[in-house]
């Protein structure tokens, strides 16, 4: 083991990764990745549902708060881009990412060929789709968990590189 990582009241333990000091590893996501794979359930699943009945980051309004998944795509002749936005945030603000992402696709997705015309339609229906989903308001979502997990690991990764 490395050390030791304090995360709220929760010691993490911050391991070498594959037998490798973390200071050899040349890829931080990777070593953030392995690390959150080691993180107890029961820090993780606190952490989740603290941030799952605490405010709004977006609004500072009251919750639940929980993972709402925004889809995009825009064109431009011979090129398309199209991401998945994953927002923090409680429902109406959530809602409100995924509504932005639905009217920015309708405008602006078509404009490329063979693609904006193939994915377009694909994020349309899955931001309509998200649209009519709500998450459990009593239960944080599998999505909430894993941000919560690489949350715990990004922060103990910045602790340990920022005390050297």
């Amino acid at each position: 083991m490395r050390g030791q990582r304090i995360h709220g009241d929760h010691q993490v333990q911050l391991a070498d990764h594959c037998g490798k000091r973390d200071d050899t590893v040349t890829a931080p996501a990777e070593f953030t990745q392995a690390l959150a794979r080691e993180i107890p359930d029961n820090i993780v699943t606190d952490l989740a549902r603290r941030i799952h009945s605490g405010q709004c980051p977006k609004c500072q309004g009251p919750g639940p708060v929980d993972v709402h998944k925004a889809f995009s795509v825009w064109s431009a002749i011979a090129m398309t881009s199209w991401k998945t936005q994953p927002v923090i945030a409680c429902q109406s603000c959530g809602t409100k990412a995924q509504v932005r992402a639905l009217l920015s696709s309708t405008l602006l997705g078509w404009w490329g060929f063979p693609w904006g015309l193939l994915v377009t339609p694909m994020q349309i229906a899955r931001n309509i789709s998200a649209l009519t989903r709500r998450p459990d308001p009593l239960t944080p979502s599998p999505e909430l968990l894993r941000a919560a997990r690489i949350h715990i690991a990004t922060q103990a990764v910045a602790q340990a590189e920022a005390k050297g």
